[in-house]
């Protein structure tokens, strides 16, 4: 079997950090020894943030190694190579209608995503072709999904804090609680927007649905976005998910994080301006984001959108059916 380079790479940092621990592991300098134990006292901010950051790509590394252990265990009882089988579950995903890519051609235009001269004819085909690939790959994660529950895949609940300041949908005292850390510039975010509409139309008021900021540090017009949805809700809890929905919509315009954009959008849901331009321009709004990110990172979080469903984690835009799955468990099957 090929082992993916990324995994290779774990393997290396995993024995890197073996060594260490060994009597052999060392720096000299003018006859001093220097090992792990020096870094961890003499720096230990720096030696918590690089063990934090081993033990999530160790996190990261198993979850991709269980992934092709159930894809393996599939194509055994088909029959198959895992090869055959990933290749024969993506041929299957069914094709884009025109309607379809019609509508999504449509959404990347009025947002202005498209290149201004290439051929409307070129840039549809290329679409509709993206849109199968999507599709399939969505058949894979929809299939990976259906064997972890079929060979009892479990994780370790996490801790996630919520606050009373954090925005929440559907019904604040449901059984089921999905906590989902996002960032308004995270492509993957958007996407998974349509899932998440699924997954409340769904379950409904048999789940609390939390929002947390999480704005990568990458992503420079984020915080933007972040501190005037706090700001909105600030005014108004229900506006604010208005607010939420406006800046993940599909043609929402390109420079929607922007000041002036996130301000005039504001306007546009007849929040008070004077006092949003208070709130923008102060501290109480970016601390609240700040708070969220630091929940964040104590639960693991470093990267979005990722989740918690009753502290069960799940990191990437997945598709329905791992969310359903964890959902109707929590419920007791229901």
């Amino acid at each position: 079997m090929k082992i993916p380079l990324r995994l290779l790479l774990i393997g290396i940092v995993t024995c890197q950090v073996a060594f260490c621990k060994e009597p052999g592991g060392y720096i000299m300098l003018d006859g001093k020894r220097y090992t792990e134990a020096d870094l961890k006292s003499e720096m230990p901010d720096r030696y918590s943030q690089l063990r934090k950051e081993y033990e999530e790509k160790v996190v990261d590394a198993l979850e991709e190694l269980v992934n092709q252990k159930v894809l393996e265990k599939g194509a055994r009882e088909a029959g198959q190579s895992v090869d055959e089988f990933v290749q024969k579950l993506r041929e299957g995903a069914t094709a884009p209608t025109e309607a379809e890519v019609a509508e999504r051609f449509d959404q990347l235009k009025k947002a202005g995503r498209l290149p201004p001269d290439a051929p409307e004819k070129d840039l549809r085909r290329q679409l509709a072709a993206y849109m199968q690939q999507e599709a399939g790959q969505i058949a894979v994660q929809n299939k990976i999904g259906e064997l972890k529950a079929k060979y009892r895949y479990d994780v370790p609940r996490v801790e996630v804090t919520v606050r009373e300041t954090d925005p929440v949908r559907l019904n604040p005292s449901a059984k089921v609680t999905v906590v989902e850390f996002t960032d308004y510039e995270c492509p993957y975010c958007t996407r998974f927007q349509g899932t998440a509409a699924q997954i409340r139309a769904k379950y409904g008021d048999r789940i609390r649905w939390v929002f947390k900021d999480f704005p990568l540090s990458f992503h420079p017009n984020a915080m933007n976005g972040h501190v005037a949805g706090r700001c909105v809700q600030e005014q108004d809890k229900g506006r604010f998910w208005e607010f939420f929905d406006a800046l993940f919509s599909a043609d929402r315009p390109e420079n929607f994080l922007e000041p002036a954009a996130l301000r005039k959008l504001a306007g546009r849901l007849n929040v008070n301006l004077e006092k949003y331009d208070a709130c923008v321009s102060g501290e109480k709004a970016r601390k609240l984001v700040e708070e969220s990110m630091q929940d964040g990172s104590k639960a693991g979080v470093n990267s979005t959108p990722s989740f918690f469903i009753n502290g069960r984690p799940i990191k990437g835009a997945l598709p329905f059916s791992e969310f359903d799955r964890l959902i109707s468990a929590e419920l007791g099957g229901s």
